[in-house]
């Protein structure tokens, strides 16, 4: 999921929640 610059990563299952701010 891509969203303005902005990159969420589920992992586990959407148990685990990683997001990265790109530029």
């Amino acid at each position: 999921v891509s969203q303005k610059g902005l990159v969420i990563v589920y992992t586990g299952g959407g148990k685990g929640k990683t997001s990265a701010a790109l530029g």
